[in-house]
């Protein structure tokens, strides 16, 4: 994808429901189609200057993560799983490219592990702490189909009024789920 269709595929999928909730699939094999999934998650966190993204953001339901560590290099995530999330809690701000505009106190682990495999089919074990904690947690949550906006404590920070937005697309979802 072209830089132009990255952010063409981010903005097609704010607030898109059906697709952020949807459970993204398990990665049986590291080809190139994933190798070009991954690229575009880099590609997509460098334009928009973003913590984390994950393919589902961009439309795609693979298990595939990107964030950035400590030194601001772009590490890529596949299959990661929480393999220890009791070390502490934090409560702080977050947003979402999803959601762009909306911010709110959200609490997560303070510090977790996460299991994945990299690039190259090898296991990769993350230690993280405070924010990187809370952006693989999120982008995680992203995986699973699970929303920021729903574990909000407290207000939400919404400028523009787009909660109005969120909360009649997700109504609409539930009353056409029980037809």
């Amino acid at each position: 994808m072209k830089n132009e269709e990255i952010l063409n595929a981010l903005t097609s999928h704010e607030f898109d429901l059906e697709t952020l909730t949807k459970k993204s699939e398990t990665i049986k094999v590291i080809d190139d189609e994933i190798k070009e999934i991954a690229k575009n998650l880099e590609i997509a966190m460098k334009i928009t200057r973003a913590e984390g993204i994950s393919a589902p953001q961009i439309g795609i339901h693979k298990r595939i993560i990107a964030y950035r560590s400590l030194s601001d290099d772009i590490e890529i995530l596949i299959n990661p799983e929480i393999i220890d999330d009791k070390k502490g809690i934090q409560c702080e701000k977050e947003g979402c490219l999803s959601f762009p505009h909306m911010f709110g106190k959200v609490y997560r682990s303070k510090e977790i592990r996460v299991k994945g495999l990299n690039l190259n089919g090898e296991e990769v074990l993350v230690k993280a702490q405070k924010r990187i904690a809370a952006v693989l947690l999120h982008e995680l949550d992203h995986l699973n189909g699970d929303l920021f906006l729903e574990k909000i404590n407290g207000r939400i920070e919404d400028p523009y009024g787009q909660k109005r937005i969120y909360d009649a697309i997700k109504k609409k979802l539930e009353k056409d789920s029980e037809r």
